[in-house]
């Protein structure tokens, strides 16, 4: 059961580590993104004057295109933040059942060594019962042998 949880633990490591890898590479080409946007911003700007119709709506077409680009990319930095998260309290649940898998363990050792002590207990009891059933049984031979021989003292009184 250890052996699970360490591997869990290492795919949860691997997981948080490839995780990690992927955010670099993202926030990297969102700042990449951003320049080029910056920079198409200002090239925009010094050829407006000398641009077409046709050639400010495409470059409105182009602008709009890289909106959705970086609207994509700021949504796949959220679900990347929430696997992240999830994957956070699912290595505190393993750790709490971990806890609780140890506490149940110790609970079921000092359990066995109260039913080992009442089954002592039991033995010992049997054992004595066994002696004192020896010891009425001798009793009632010895009260048995003491009346007869207290009849036979009476009859010779008697006589």
């Amino acid at each position: 059961m250890f052996q699970k949880l360490n591997e869990n633990n290492n795919c949860n490591r691997q997981q948080k580590l490839q995780t990690d890898r992927l955010m670099d590479h993202f926030v990297g080409i969102l700042n990449q993104l951003q320049a080029a946007k910056r920079k198409a911003a200002t090239y925009e700007k010094s050829k407006i004057k000398d641009v077409s119709d046709q050639q400010i709506n495409e470059e409105i077409m182009d602008f709009k295109l890289r909106q959705q680009i970086q609207q994509q990319q700021q949504n796949n930095l959220e679900e990347i933040r929430e696997r992240q998260e999830t994957l956070s309290s699912l290595e505190k649940d393993i750790g709490d059942i971990n806890q609780i898998l140890t506490d149940l363990s110790q609970m079921v050792y000092n359990q066995n060594e109260v039913v080992e002590t009442i089954e002592s207990n039991i033995e010992v009891a049997a054992v004595e019962m066994q002696q004192g059933n020896l010891q009425i049984a001798q009793a009632n031979e010895y009260q048995i042998k003491s009346r007869k021989k207290k009849l036979i003292l009476k009859t010779k009184r008697r006589m």
